[in-house]
């Protein structure tokens, strides 16, 4: 699996068409807010939150920047954090005693362009390239991020579940 780490801010989730509207540690050019985008990102006091544009959304990990890894499973795309534990094969162990109801609504977000990217929120979009990050695919139109917190008695992980949506 493959383990992705920011510089020690969030984690930022966007269509890569729209990757250059991401002004990073630099400008606010994503939303038009006074401070820079990275600083709206690292307002986020949830495990995960959304900022929005009006026409587009990034999905932000927020809390802590724990190193994290996408996984593709049939019942969606999972953000797997690493809080603590001994080793990877502990980490999947992890994943395979949280049941599918485990998972708790956490947002929405509407997609219109399914190819995304995960990087450093710190980063300007402009200046991402987008194989060294976590590349995967969402289905167009509204899907729902679920989250759960496992805390064993040697690991701890926080997964992210993003699925399209049963609701119209």
């Amino acid at each position: 699996m493959r383990w992705f780490n920011t510089a020690g801010g969030p984690f930022v989730i966007l269509p890569i068409e729209i990757l250059p509207t991401w002004g990073g540690f630099e400008e606010s050019s994503f939303a038009g807010f006074a401070s820079p985008d990275y600083d709206e990102a690292c307002q986020i006091l949830d495990f995960v939150g959304v900022i929005s544009n009006g026409r587009d959304s990034a999905l932000v990990l927020a809390d802590e920047p724990h190193q994290t890894a996408i996984r593709v499973t049939s019942s969606g795309i999972l953000l797997i954090r690493w809080i603590h534990a001994a080793s990877e094969s502990k980490v999947l162990d992890a994943i395979q005693e949280i049941g599918e109801n485990s998972f708790v609504l956490d947002k929405y977000l509407d997609i219109r362009s399914s190819e995304m990217v995960m990087f450093d929120s710190a980063i300007p979009g402009s200046s991402v390239n987008v194989d060294d990050w976590g590349r995967f695919s969402l289905s167009m139109g509204r899907n729902v991020i679920e989250t759960v917190e496992y805390s064993g008695e040697e690991t701890c992980i926080i997964l992210h579940r993003i699925r399209l949506s049963s609701e119209s």
